[in-house]
């Protein structure tokens, strides 16, 4: 303790605000993914109301990153609302990290139809552990004996990444501060694109606002 007005309180003051921008980053991606997963909705209802609408298809195959499959990928929603169309083939990726060094290939595909096996929509989920790469397009050449309706094609496939634009919300004080932070945190995250190392002349990001 009488270190510290001698030069202990930098180490301290250090800690405080590492701390800080951890619990900060904690407690926002916890709203965000709450605020989110009730933008989206269900994927099976949805799915469901696409069906019953007899949405035309577009020849071509597009590949949805996506966390969680039990919700709609913002950008398959912002899709079918722009253009009023989809693509003939879609497959809604999900990639989970294992708390183990490495996956097998073989083990690290699993390819599931999302309620009907002939409307051409699957989900894939690709099972990596920390030191594996996560280089999506790699990943799916694994995919092709998984599943017969869901065949990878790599000069065809287009990548559509879902994002959110991060604002504040009405609020003051303290909790206007953190929710400021994690906007600034959020704003320089690394580039999804370049983590899944997709081609950026065939990956488009597409999404909407939210407000904390």
């Amino acid at each position: 303790m009488t270190k510290i007005v001698h030069g202990g309180w930098l180490p301290i003051l250090i800690a405080l605000a590492v701390i800080a921008i951890m619990t900060t980053w904690l407690w926002g991606a916890q709203i965000v993914r709450e605020k989110r997963t009730e933008i989206e909705g269900p994927l099976d209802t949805w799915l469901d109301k696409v069906r019953e609408r007899h949405v035309p298809r577009v020849p071509g195959q597009a590949i949805y990153l996506h966390a969680n499959l039990e919700t709609v990928p913002l950008a398959l929603k912002e899709t079918l609302r722009f253009h009023h169309v989809l693509h003939e083939r879609i497959a809604i990726i999900t990639v989970t990290v294992a708390n183990i060094p490495h996956v097998r290939h073989v083990d690290r595909v699993v390819v599931s139809d999302l309620g009907d096996p002939t409307d051409g929509i699957v989900g894939v989920t690709i099972r990596l552990g920390f030191n594996d790469s996560q280089d999506v397009p790699h990943n799916l050449k694994w995919s092709n004996d998984k599943n017969p309706e869901f065949v990878w094609d790599p000069a065809e496939a287009r990548y559509f990444l879902s994002v959110l634009d991060i604002r504040p919300g009405n609020v003051r004080g303290l909790e206007r501060v953190r929710q400021n932070l994690f906007v600034l945190l959020s704003r320089n995250a690394g580039s999804r694109v370049d983590s899944f190392h997709l081609p950026p002349n065939r990956t488009a990001v597409l999404g909407g606002r939210l407000a904390m």
